[in-house]
């Protein structure tokens, strides 16, 4: 197989389960040295063997985890090459009357604050490399209304916006930004949120799958690795002539099934 980041070395937020992980095992198996960040100690570690990437504990919601985590990835190496802006989660389940400032600060500060910190953090280092590729996993919550939570969509739309702010801003510099807004993608992150027991949250799981699965044109649930995939072809010089530029892997969700009206 060829490696498609041979040389380069990479960090990505929240990589420590579900999609993020992924994006870490396919970065790895392409050539990469990859950072990766994540709350959980323990799964950090896990990761990291399997992998072969090394972990920072960090959490995204806290303003100086983008100093630490790049200060950790130079000691490594002396230039920063890819950055994939993915920590995050659902959060508060609700609605404009039922969302809080407290709530939806809270989603701001993980889905939005946290990647523009990052990426201006990592900026100078790609900037003095003379290029770069900024990766920011948005989500189709953030292109389309109707899911019931508000303060993650709003985040989203805003990551978006960023995502098409700072292209213009650093292409000058070569560095590219761009983004991916998966669909429903099967991880553990759509019931990781409910108190129940495993049995329950698995049948819960299979309900949303086949739900979403009826929403759209292909009649199959995604896997984190299509997310990686797109993630993968934005790393590498393959879209070298590619910014500001969001990929949708949602199966269609975006603009529905056949015959529905």
């Amino acid at each position: 197989m060829t490696e498609r980041l041979a040389g380069k070395v990479a960090i990505v937020t929240g990589g420590t389960s579900g999609i993020g992980h992924t994006i870490v095992e396919a970065f790895r198996r392409h050539g990469a040295t990859v950072v990766f960040t994540g709350r959980n100690a323990e799964r950090g570690a896990k990761v990291a063997q399997a992998t072969g990437g090394i972990f920072v504990a960090a959490d995204a919601a806290d303003p100086d985890h983008a100093e630490r985590v790049v200060v950790r990835a130079l000691e490594i190496a002396p230039h920063i090459d890819i950055l994939v802006n993915n920590a995050g989660g659902p959060g508060h389940r609700g609605g404009v009357e039922k969302t809080s400032a407290m709530h939806l600060n809270e989603s701001i500060a993980v889905h939005l604050s946290a990647p523009m910190l990052m990426t201006a953090r990592a900026a100078p280092c790609m900037r003095t490399a003379g290029s770069g590729s900024v990766i920011n996993i948005c989500s189709v919550a953030g292109k389309r209304v109707g899911a019931p939570y508000l303060a993650y969509s709003v985040a989203k739309a805003a990551l978006l916006q960023l995502t098409r702010c700072a292209a213009v801003e650093l292409g000058r510099h070569k560095i590219r930004v761009n983004s991916v807004s998966p669909g429903f993608i099967a991880t553990a992150i759509h019931t990781s949120c409910l108190d129940v027991d495993p049995a329950r949250a698995e049948m819960i799981a299979g309900a949303m799958a086949r739900m979403f699965v009826s929403r759209q044109a292909l009649s199959r649930t995604g896997g984190p690795e299509e997310v990686a995939e797109a993630a993968l072809f934005l790393a590498s010089e393959e879209s070298r002539f590619i910014t500001g530029t969001d990929i949708v892997v949602d199966g269609g969700m975006m603009w529905g099934q056949y015959g529905l009206v």
